[in-house]
């Protein structure tokens, strides 16, 4: 059940999205819209510019660690 709740969100955000756009097609434009997943890979771009930021600033913590070793 929480799957199909997902799956109707998602849906009827893109329709919301599709309807903002007006495109010519807009079924055409809906149905692309849920194959590309461009939605989903915006948040997975997001989860790894998040992953990306957490590993530099360990990178920065450890460095500061071993300049304050030899000080």
């Amino acid at each position: 059940m929480i799957r199909f709740n997902f799956i109707f969100y998602i849906l009827l955000y893109r329709f919301d999205y599709a309807k903002e756009v007006q495109p010519d097609n807009f079924m055409g434009f809906l149905k692309a819209s849920c194959q590309s997943g461009h939605y989903s890979s915006a948040e997975l771009e997001k989860k790894a510019k998040e992953e990306e930021l957490a590993k530099r600033k360990e990178e920065e913590q450890r460095k500061r660690r071993m300049l304050k070793r030899w000080l």
